[in-house]
């Protein structure tokens, strides 16, 4: 497995393997998952491409682009969009060596935090928050398609 930061040669296929892994998950309504898709479509992608204030991470595997985590930087905190990985890598060590390539990622660019939030539906992102060392520090409830979410923080500088 090979981690690379987003190139213009990703973009395709990272589109295809964030359709993948969103539109199955059924915690989130079709409208949500629908929407953010269409976020992260080939045309979009490759405009986060180089963009300095986008951590994108892709999980390479034999050629084939298999997971990703996307984020956006502002004041030196990194939000975390989305990570995901296709059905048959999740249950490997692959999710955890990809969060560990953003929080590298993070020291290079003197990031001192990393938010993210997860679905409180959503056991098996609530359980890999725990894991990678996330604090829960927030609840929304009624929120972004009326799901409920918990938010997550880390510090990961001095």
């Amino acid at each position: 497995m090979q981690f690379e930061n987003l190139r213009h040669l990703h973009t395709e296929a990272i589109a295809r393997c964030v359709a993948e892994v969103i539109y199955p998950l059924p915690f989130y309504s079709m409208e949500a998952r629908s929407s953010e898709v269409n976020k992260f479509t080939a045309e979009k992608l490759w405009w986060f491409v180089g963009d300095e204030n986008r951590c994108n991470i892709v999980a390479v595997d034999n050629g084939n682009v298999v997971g990703f985590l996307f984020g956006v930087v502002d004041a030196n905190v990194l939000f975390v969009i989305w990570i995901g990985m296709k059905e048959e890598y999740r249950r490997s060590n692959h999710m955890t060596e990809l969060w560990q390539q953003m929080e590298n990622w993070c020291r290079e660019h003197n990031i001192h935090k990393v938010w993210c939030d997860t679905n409180q539906l959503n056991t098996p992102a609530i359980t890999f928050m725990k894991k990678m060392g996330m604090s829960q520090c927030g609840v929304l409830n009624n929120a972004w398609y009326g799901h409920d979410y918990f938010l997550w923080e880390k510090y990961t500088g001095e």
